[in-house]
């Protein structure tokens, strides 16, 4: 009996165990790409500090200024276009997974209510 109970706990708990994994490697992922898009951005701005540094006149500094606006701009647009293709494709794994874990619980849950019923009605 206890074999069927513990058999049964794992079938539900299953799903979870799924969405609790897909959640660390997808927060492991996003917290790689931002540790990427930041280092991007230090190093840009360390360089365009030294372009700046560099520039004899103002004209200069305004077209650095400008180049350096526009690609993080780029970047960014990119950045944040990449966050949000990935978390609509956590979403939509998230909801499968929890519509997954329901449906495995339902089913364990009708399981063991027969089985119970069976006993209940063998010592009847």
């Amino acid at each position: 009996m206890f074999d069927n109970i513990f058999e049964q706990v794992q079938t539900a708990t299953k799903p979870m165990t799924e969405l609790v994994t897909f959640g660390t490697e997808t927060a492991e992922q996003l917290f790689k790409k931002q540790s990427e898009f930041t280092s991007e951005v230090v190093a840009d701005s360390v360089e365009f500090t030294k372009g700046v540094l560099a520039q004899k006149d103002v004209n200069g500094v305004i077209e650095l200024q400008k180049s350096f606006l526009e690609s993080m701009q780029e970047k960014a647009t990119a950045n944040g276009k990449e966050l949000y293709d990935e978390l609509t494709e956590v979403q939509e794994k998230s909801s499968e997974l929890w519509k997954d874990m329901f449906s495995k619980a339902g089913e364990a849950a009708t399981e063991a209510a027969k089985s119970v019923a069976e006993k209940v009605t063998e010592k009847v």
